[in-house]
């Protein structure tokens, strides 16, 4: 144990030297050596955090998955260093280091909006959770990628995704319909009062889906959704009636009016 103690302090010596001694030298001569350095030079090359520096060190074999991920989380990484990495095709390979590219508020937007088109549907929830910092219009960019994608994808991929992202993911599934993802969505509360309406109102809506609706709390007491149930010729007759009887007396006398000459009676 003393002699790995003793190897170590020795090691944290020669570290902080050659540090100091690296420090001292002329920005040129750090990019000169950049490209051939030793995997520890390397890593004291890329502490200083200068562009030239580190764009001379990412042609270095020593290279690898681990320091390209140190760079690109770097906020402080320029867009110069970002744009080079993007175009190397072995790197870009690398899930994680895709996603990090994207995530860092430098990236040239141009490059950025070329590696979005890359992604997967999952990858995609993940970074529009992650979006904070990111470049204008990024966001958005996602969203609409995410909108296409999402809409070829089958209804139990989308059950899968409810409420895994933010709400506007979310949102996006749940409009585009299905019974089985707006039961999934009903049941576990993923839906607003405007979608509940929707789903009220829709020609399309199954029974089932329609007396899910008015049995899952609040939507059941909510007054426009209750109209809307009752509206609907798909909702079945026992939900209608039970919605007729909860209505006042001036709403009872005013659908009975209405909806007298469709042939219906409560």
């Amino acid at each position: 144990m003393t002699a790995e103690r003793d190897q170590k302090d020795v090691n944290v010596s020669r570290i902080a030297q050659a540090r100091k001694k690296l420090k001292r030298l002329p920005v040129e001569q750090k990019i000169a050596i950049a490209p051939r350095s030793s995997p520890e030079l390397l890593d004291l090359l890329l502490e200083l955090k200068n562009p030239q520096v580190t764009l001379a060190a990412l042609d270095n074999p020593n290279m690898n998955e681990k320091k390209i991920l140190w760079i690109v989380r770097d906020l402080s990484t320029s867009a110069e260093v970002l744009d080079k990495i993007g175009q190397n095709k072995i790197w870009m390979r690398l899930v994680k280091i895709h996603i990090e590219m994207v995530k860092n508020p430098n990236i040239p937007k141009s490059l950025a909006m070329q590696l979005l088109s890359g992604f997967s549907i999952i990858d995609l929830v993940y970074l529009l959770g992650a979006s904070r910092g990111m470049q204008p219009g990024m966001r958005q960019r996602m969203l609409d990628i995410f909108r296409q994608r999402i809409s070829q994808a089958g209804e139990e991929q989308r059950t899968q995704l409810l409420g895994r992202g933010p709400s506007d993911v979310t949102q996006i599934i749940v409009d585009l319909g299905g019974d089985r993802v707006l039961s999934y969505a009903i049941r576990y509360n993923h839906i607003r009062q405007y979608h509940a309406i929707k789903i009220a109102k829709g020609y399309q809506s199954s029974p089932k889906l329609l007396t899910l609706l008015f049995e899952t709390p609040p939507w059941g007491q909510q007054y426009d959704v209750r109209l809307s149930l009752l509206m609907n010729d798909n909702t079945p007759r026992d939900i209608r009636l039970k919605v007729f009887r909860g209505l006042t007396k001036a709403d009872q006398e005013n659908f009975r009016r209405k909806h007298r000459a469709r042939g219906l009676s409560f």
